[in-house]
């Protein structure tokens, strides 16, 4: 899995002793499907940055907040039940997702300016 993912075991059981990927089985016999790999990936990214793997944690909790407007967003295509509407949900969902990204590296960029100056 180390190859796979660029981090060790031990900090993969770190990752998901703290709920950011999750895993199936256990201990040495754990697997993670192409999902989990890519967070782990982004995950180790940031940990070679100096960030603990418990301080990811909170972006764990970020992403669960989140939901909850991206299930607002897609709530009336989700509740027709065809697969245009699905489609729709999709694309809104898709558009969401990039659209909050852009406004969080703008808003970060901004609080690191106003904090460096």
């Amino acid at each position: 899995m180390t190859i796979e993912t660029g981090i060790s075991g031990p900090m993969l059981k770190e990752l998901v002793r703290y709920s950011i990927i999750e895993s199936n089985g256990e201990g040495n016999a754990m697997v993670f499907d192409k999902s989990q790999i890519e967070i782990a990936q982004v995950a180790g990214k940031i940990i070679a940055l100096g960030i603990e793997p418990r301080l990811l944690k909170t972006y764990v909790l970020f992403a669960g907040r989140e939901l909850g407007y991206l299930e607002h967003v897609t709530q009336d295509d989700l509740r027709r039940r065809n697969p245009d509407a699905m489609q729709d949900a999709k694309n809104k969902a898709t558009e969401f997702i990039q659209q909050t990204a852009v406004l969080k590296e703008l808003l970060l960029l901004r609080a690191y300016s106003n904090d460096t100056q």
